[in-house]
């Protein structure tokens, strides 16, 4: 009796694994008719038919021929890919201009102001980046009217905040003699950018804030924040000294905390940034 037992629990397992990769065989047979739509779906399908194929006990010749019709899909999710790419572009181009955005670039690197669209397919998701995929902004599902939706904020949030020109190049200015004077390198004048950017922050926190440290008193300030206040000032000079930007070697580009990147024009253009000075003129 035990053997019956065994015998039905293996051909009722054989049978839900047949059964599954025939639901996904033909689910592919109808939804590769319009690729670009369903990408995601593709995916998954594939994958389940390639976990079923390793369990599964059909005879050699019949999975052969499985996994063969299996590749064929899976060879052609590039060009289903690139397609669907191109076609979200054009779409998303048409939107865009309604919001008042013009889109730059291709499907490769699709570019508004100075910021990057990347576009997740794999998680349907599309990534707002500040800079050429420098700071992750903020993320969306993947259709047109959301990323529009998102870029709008993306854009207020950093565009639109309430910015003194001299009063971000005064603050910068102290933060820069600060992290100066706890310097322990042979030239104290050329600071790293991230130890300016931690003075800094510091700077502008409130009064309450040192009173009662609690998140609720922190004012928080985002990497971006700090690259885009660092372009849009008006004047570099200070107590007669002049702000100098120091161009990031190779070196320092390795890890993201030793540099930032700073636009030169809001096209997207800009230089990696490891060290600021400000020489006495």
């Amino acid at each position: 009796m035990e053997e019956n037992r065994t015998l039905i629990s293996t051909l009722s397992k054989e049978k839900n694994n047949i059964q599954s990769i025939l639901s996904s065989l033909r689910s592919l047979e109808k939804i590769v008719e319009f690729p670009e739509m369903h990408l995601h779906k593709i995916k998954n399908e594939i994958k389940k038919i390639e976990m079923k194929l390793i369990t599964n006990d059909l005879i050699e010749p019949i999975k052969e021929e499985i996994a063969i019709m299996n590749q064929q899909y899976k060879d052609q999710i590039p060009v289903w890919e690139e397609k669907s790419k191109r076609m979200f572009s054009e779409k998303l181009e048409s939107v865009l201009l309604e919001a008042g955005f013009e889109l730059r670039g291709d499907y490769t690197r699709l570019m508004v102001s100075v910021f990057t669209i990347e576009l997740d397919l794999e998680n349907l998701k599309g990534i707002i980046w500040y800079g050429n995929k420098q700071e992750n902004v903020i993320s969306c599902r993947l259709n047109p009217e959301d990323v529009a939706k998102k870029l709008t904020k993306a854009h207020e949030k950093i565009f639109q905040r309430e910015y003194e020109s001299d009063t971000f190049l005064s603050n910068l200015y102290n933060a820069w003699k600060t992290a100066s004077a706890m310097s322990t390198s042979r030239d104290t004048t050329r600071i790293p950018i991230s130890d300016v950017l931690k003075e800094y922050v510091y700077l502008i926190q409130p009064r309450k804030f040192y009173l009662n440290p609690s998140k609720t008193n922190f004012i928080g300030y985002e990497r971006a924040f700090f690259s885009y206040d660092i372009y849009r000032l008006e004047s570099r000079i200070i107590e007669g000294h002049e702000l100098n930007l120091i161009t990031a070697t190779r070196s320092f580009t390795r890890k993201k905390a030793d540099f930032l990147w700073v636009p030169t024009d809001l096209m997207g253009n800009g230089d990696y940034i490891s060290h600021i000075t400000f020489k006495e003129i």
